[in-house]
């Protein structure tokens, strides 16, 4: 059951809990529809207790898993069934900008595993997991696309590509920002003369 917690992940660049969503149940209807849907026959397989994407603050991250698993107990607790897994949600940024710094994995991880162990009876044989997806795979390759057009406006020159922003909603402005970023770009066949820019 995806459940939107009466918390936020601080610093997140995309929100996902501690106000109104379209994602997820209400933490505080999540154990009334646990029991209904246990009692009507339902397989329950556990919570999923996304607070937000896209941070690069450790502290954050280290504060939103301890409340994401102390919810975790309570819900179960309230609905009298302990979950056999519980999501973490994600939210490992990534560096995108200069003067970004990587996310400080191991003290993430050294209290993360303390808390786990610290856990309480009703999470005991609860199996726990994290959505890594960014993190694992968004410095594993490109985005690549040809130039087509050029084009100049008061001044300023418009670089025109066959790619397009919906293959990069948060170059739009999306996914919580107010203001569109320009993210780093780099002529591909020319590299190695010092081409990159913001």
């Amino acid at each position: 059951m995806r459940v939107n917690p009466p918390f936020a992940l601080k610093g997140a660049g995309m929100k996902m809990g501690g106000s109104v969503s379209q994602f997820g149940v209400d933490h505080d209807r999540a154990p009334a529809l646990i029991r209904r849907l246990i009692e009507a026959g339902a397989d329950w397989r556990g919570l999923h207790i996304f607070a937000g994407s896209q941070s690069l603050h450790a502290e954050a991250l280290i504060e939103a898993q301890a409340a994401t698993i102390a919810l975790a107990a309570e819900i179960a607790d309230q609905a009298g069934a302990p979950p056999p897994e519980v999501n973490l949600g994600g939210g490992f940024g990534i560096p995108y900008f200069g003067g970004d710094q990587p996310l400080d994995l191991e003290a993430i991880g050294t209290t993360l595993s303390n808390v786990l162990q610290e856990r309480g009876k009703t999470l005991e044989s609860t199996k726990f997991a994290i959505e890594l997806g960014r993190w694992l795979v968004g410095e594993a390759g490109v985005y690549l696309t040809r130039i087509v057009d050029r084009k100049e406006s008061r001044g300023e020159t418009f670089l025109v590509t066959d790619g397009g922003l919906h293959h990069m909603l948060a170059a739009s402005g999306n996914f919580g920002q107010l203001l569109r970023r320009n993210y780093p770009v780099a002529i591909a066949n020319r590299f190695g003369l010092s081409q990159m820019r913001r």
